[in-house]
């Protein structure tokens, strides 16, 4: 009897946690994206706080005394995340022409006339061994991407 309490009750908190999974799913995956971005960010000097980067992406705030280049490039880093995620859920290859879309959304309003363009200088990685490669071979390098 106490094995057969056991199993039905398991079973009743394997169907919770799969309703719990089901409903949060989506409200976890809004985090981890708001946290990814937030963190991406901080790393490249930008200063808005977790908060203020949840602010500034679902309530379309602006917040006081921070650049409006750190706003937008919360925004198009989570647009880009977003575009990303899509991609991988669906059956789109990874090609140069989505690389080049989230380039764009990444560089939307900041970087006109480079955004969705391969660069045309030359650039290092601060303290890393990694040389990339030089500005003439990024575009046969991509087509030659697979």
């Amino acid at each position: 009897m106490n094995l057969i309490l056991f199993i039905h009750n398991a079973n009743n908190l394997k169907a919770e946690l799969e309703q719990y999974r089901e409903l949060h799913s989506a409200e976890i995956l809004e985090a981890l994206y708001i946290e990814y971005t937030y963190d991406s960010n901080r790393i490249e000097g930008n200063t808005l706080t977790l908060r203020e980067t949840d602010l500034v992406i679902h309530k379309d705030l602006t917040i006081g005394g921070k650049p409006m280049n750190e706003h937008l490039e919360a925004i198009n880093h989570y647009e880009a995340i977003r575009f990303i995620h899509d991609l991988v859920t669906s059956s789109e290859p990874f090609n140069k022409r989505n690389l080049l879309a989230i380039h764009t959304l990444i560089l939307h309003g900041l970087d006109r006339d480079n955004a969705g363009c391969f660069r045309q200088v030359p650039v290092m990685i601060s303290g890393s061994q990694h040389t990339p490669p030089q500005p003439w071979q990024v575009d046969k390098l991509m087509e030659d991407y697979r």
